[in-house]
């Protein structure tokens, strides 16, 4: 029996070549759509679990209760771990992990580096086997682990272990390091791994670093229980730590420690401020897997149409069946399974154009150096459960109404042809309209996404920063060096030193204004920074090099400041920032230090010595940037041959944000053609079907006298009205779920117009009057006599 189900599906798929094809091809693309969406929705959720003792292992976060909200941080004063360690017997292992930006030498080649110092304990405590070398090696001395990607790039083919390279650690900390291990390939969901991996003890012994200081920080702690109830334990005797933090940091007071699970650290690392967990935004997934769901609907809406309006053809089949005894159970087995192995032949297409094509351009659209593949899932349980429900979906779910609807017939009306099925019944018509108005949806979000691209691309950074270069400093001593000799280039105009570059780096200060502590940004700079990166200047003055009390004692504020303290005059206020007062000698227009992301904070701007630096920032004449540039690099390289040169434009600050733009719009813009493309695969096919059932009625229509443009008018009509109202009953939805969606993403974006919603319409509009009328056309201009011959 299981047999001739298989022929007949098979033989049916065949007959209706233009039916399964538009199904097939709609509910492959729309499924590989859907498990990539799913994909990254499983990654981002089982990030990390693939750790032994995953449920056993927490990163202890505190909080700031500031002047306006909570915040959560991931980084933890560097005494903390050991003393949880010594403390609660509920312990078993404590890490920390410090990251430090180095220079590594091997033979002729150097480079800037990210050394991660952890304890000795790291990789007892994480699951991050090593291809190469012992665990034990982390105890050691200038001993040093790699990923796999670091050992192919400094030693190629060549065994690393036992190799040396020299790394520097800031100005005259310079020590050779042995390679003694080298890691497997990490996992696909690990939310933080990598690259060069040493003993904190190396650290502890050169005194680089403050072990005993509550006041410095460790990149993040991590503490591995017995048992996962035992955290609850820690949680509630934290105080006596809280009171040794606050002791040390009276400007920056904790509120309380918690302990964040590591199976959720990459979920929450979003809000989380300087996570080690490179996690993405939870809603962003979700919002891409529910518009992958309703493309899998979509598509199954498609099967649903095609399926009722092309039924007319095997009306007398089935009633032929039922006449001879055919069971109402057996017709909706054998659709079904015809519907079953047509899904079945969809997903396996849209696996291979999962594998092949949206997997690869989506890496591509997110420009991620990191590459996956199927095979990377085929161990999660949650990858095989996805495919059969989405198989359950597409062949029971879509499948079962038409094969209720039509084998529910009486084989009498069958006969006597009082039947009609699809075409114009309401209920082809609701889901078509479904279809169109998604794709209306998401067709808004498109144009609006690129509008906004172009605004933020257009939007005033507050400060002018065309033609600046900012070279980063090894130490602050370089900086009078590289100063003097890069001022006797002609079309160098300006140049100063800054330890914050303005959209490179920052500051969090507490300050101290009319006795209320208040959150702000600091920027801690040279004297003519401001004038270098044209920050604009509204009131009093910028720093004078000749004032000595300007160095200790002067501060310039933005707008944001004067506003949030309530100001009508800023000059000659006071404000205590690290138990000392400073006089507000100027206030400049606020500017942009972070994407449009975030919103501008209040800021304040000191001076800095010489001897903090950490840019050289140079104004150069416009037209000359290629030039300049090479003329830095070839100065630095004369008087720093020994460390590597790091430059960048300021007006490429923001170029990460731009790039998120752009990866999100071609997200969204690459579904929305799918979406579009799904809808009229869909119109395509009911209109072909309508026409060949009113092939006869046209014909008399067009003898009558009828011309083609009449004809057209009489079929597109009625699906142009169709998407029309679709559309209009998609404007108000489309409005406020783009609202909410800018507003949430963005602190600064366009005003929302009409116009995203008026080019949406005109797209889809177009595109499926198009798509009838190249049907209707063919109809239309079609010999009335070869229709009507066998009448």
């Amino acid at each position: 029996m299981l047999i001739t189900y298989f022929k007949l599906a098979y033989r049916n798929l065949i007959r209706n070549r233009l039916a399964s094809f538009i199904n097939i091809t709609g509910l492959s693309v729309a499924i590989g759509c859907s498990i990539v969406f799913f994909l990254l929705l499983d990654k981002e959720y089982t990030s990390d679990r693939f750790h032994e003792n995953a449920e056993n292992i927490f990163m202890t976060v505190y909080t700031l209760e500031g002047d306006k909200q909570a915040q959560r941080w991931g980084d933890s004063p560097l005494p903390l771990g050991p003393a949880l360690e010594a403390e609660f017997p509920q312990v078993e292992y404590s890490v920390r992990v410090l990251d430090l930006g180095a220079e590594v030498r091997f033979e002729d080649h150097v480079f800037s580096e990210s050394i991660r110092f952890v304890d000795p304990g790291f990789l007892e405590m994480f699951t991050f086997p090593l291809r190469q070398g012992r665990k034990s090696v982390l105890a050691e001395r200038n001993s040093l682990i790699l990923s796999q990607d670091m050992a192919e790039k400094y030693f190629g083919d060549e065994d690393p272990i036992g190799r040396d390279v020299l790394i520097t650690l800031g100005e005259n900390r310079q020590e050779f390091y042995t390679v003694q291990g080298v890691a497997e390939k990490f996992p696909h969901n690990a939310s933080f791994a990598f690259g060069m991996l040493a003993s904190l003890g190396n650290l502890q012994e050169s005194g680089a670093v403050e072990f005993e200081d509550w006041d410095a920080y460790a990149r993040a702690t991590f503490v591995q229980v017995r048992n996962p109830e035992d955290i609850a334990v820690l949680g509630n005797r934290m105080q006596r730590h809280i009171e040794q933090h606050n002791a040390a940091n009276v400007d920056r007071p904790i509120a309380s420690f918690a302990f964040e699970p590591l199976p959720t650290l990459s979920w929450e690392s979003q809000e989380i401020e300087r996570s080690i967990s490179a996690g993405s935004t939870p809603q962003a997934l979700i919002l891409l897997f529910i518009i992958g769901l309703f493309l899998l609907i979509q598509a199954c809406f498609n099967y649903v149409n095609i399926a009722l309006g092309s039924s007319a053809r095997r009306l007398k089949e089935i009633g032929i069946r039922k006449v001879v005894g055919c069971q109402r159970g057996q017709l909706v087995r054998q659709f079904l399974g015809e519907n079953v192995l047509m899904c079945f032949l969809a997903l396996a297409v849209g696996l291979l154009m999962t594998e092949f094509i949206f997997l690869p351009g989506l890496m591509g659209i997110m420009g991620s150096a990191e590459r996956f593949t199927l095979v990377d899932f085929f161990s999660s349980s949650h990858f095989w459960l996805y495919l059969v429900l989405v198989l359950f979906l597409t062949g029971v779910g879509a499948g079962a109404y038409p094969a209720l609807i039509i084998t529910g017939l009486q084989p009498v009306s069958i006969m006597k042809n009082k039947l009609k099925l699809g075409g114009k019944k309401r209920f082809t018509s609701v889901l078509l309209s479904f279809q169109f108005g998604i794709a209306f949806v998401i067709i808004c979000l498109v144009a609006a996404f690129l509008q906004n691209n172009r605004y933020q691309r257009q939007r005033d950074w507050g400060y002018t920063q065309e033609h600046v270069i900012n070279v980063r400093l090894d130490s602050g001593g370089q900086f009078p060096i590289l100063r003097n000799a890069v001022v006797l280039d002609p079309d160098v105009i300006r140049a100063a030193g800054t330890v914050h570059a303005i959209g490179r780096s920052r500051a969090e200060a507490v300050v101290e204004v009319s006795a209320a502590k208040h959150e702000v940004m600091r920027f801690d700079v040279g004297p003519n920074y401001l004038e270098t990166v044209g920050a604009r200047l509204q009131q009093g003055r910028f720093f004078r090099p000749d004032l000595s009390t300007d160095l200790d004692s002067a501060v310039v504020v933005n707008e944001r400041f004067v506003r949030e303290m309530g100001w009508d005059r800023a000059m000659d206020q006071t404000l205590r920032f690290d138990n000392r007062p400073f006089t507000v000698i100027g206030v400049v227009e606020d500017f942009h230090y972070d994407f449009f992301f975030e919103k501008i904070e209040p800021a304040f701007i000191r001076l800095e010595p010489e001897e903090s630096y950490r840019f050289l920032s140079v104004r150069i004449n416009a037209g000359t940037a290629v030039r300049s540039a090479e003329a830095l690099r070839h100065i630095w390289q004369g008087l720093f041959p020994d460390s590597v040169y790091h430059a960048f434009f300021q007006d490429s600050v923001f170029e990460s944000g731009y790039r998120n733009n752009l990866v999100i719009t071609r997200i969204f813009s690459a579904t929305a053609v799918i979406t579009l493309l799904i809808s009229c695969m869909g119109l395509f096919g009911l209109v072909t079907l309508m026409i060949t059932k009113r092939m006869k009625e046209l014909s008399i229509h067009k003898v009558l006298g009828a011309s083609v443009a009449q004809i057209s008018l009489l079929i597109t009509r009625r699906y142009v009205i169709l998407v029309s109202a679709a559309m209009l009953l998609a404007l108000p939805l489309s409005y406020v779920f783009l609202k909410a969606l800018l507003d949430g993403v963005y602190r600064y974006h366009m005003p929302l117009g009409p116009l995203p919603f008026f080019l949406a319409g005109l797209v889809v509009l177009l595109t499926a009057f198009l798509t009838v009328a190249a049907q209707v056309r063919k109809a239309a201009v079609r010999d009335p006599i070869e229709a009507l011959r066998y009448e």
